[in-house]
């Protein structure tokens, strides 16, 4: 099947050859033609040799989306512990600083 270009200055074979107007002929010899390749395409055909690897899900960090996000979980817990052991620290620390005594009522 023969394809005409929208501009119709090409002629694009089944072999995907592209034959061009004489015409063009100067610009054709600089050789300055590529092939357009949409954003979509390229970040489908990237996947697809993803996951023929084995790769599936994969995040930033190289591990799967549920890696990631059980990793980002365990953070939160160890820093909200950390948090937690500083401000009971402080809070003894403090504990010095009363000159006289207060009853601890709530």
């Amino acid at each position: 099947v023969l394809q005409i270009t929208s501009e119709g200055t090409e002629l694009i074979l089944p072999s995907g050859a592209h034959i061009g107007h004489r015409e063009y002929k100067r610009y054709y010899d600089q050789n300055l033609r590529y092939n357009y390749e949409p954003e979509s395409v390229a970040i489908n055909r990237l996947t697809q040799k993803y996951k023929a690897l084995g790769y599936y899900n994969i995040g930033s960090s190289g591990m799967t989306i549920e890696q990631e996000r059980l990793a980002k979980m365990k953070a939160a817990r160890e820093e909200l512990r950390e948090y937690q052991r500083r401000k009971e620290t402080l809070g003894i620390k403090n504990n010095k600083l009363q000159k006289h005594f207060r009853a601890q009522i709530i």
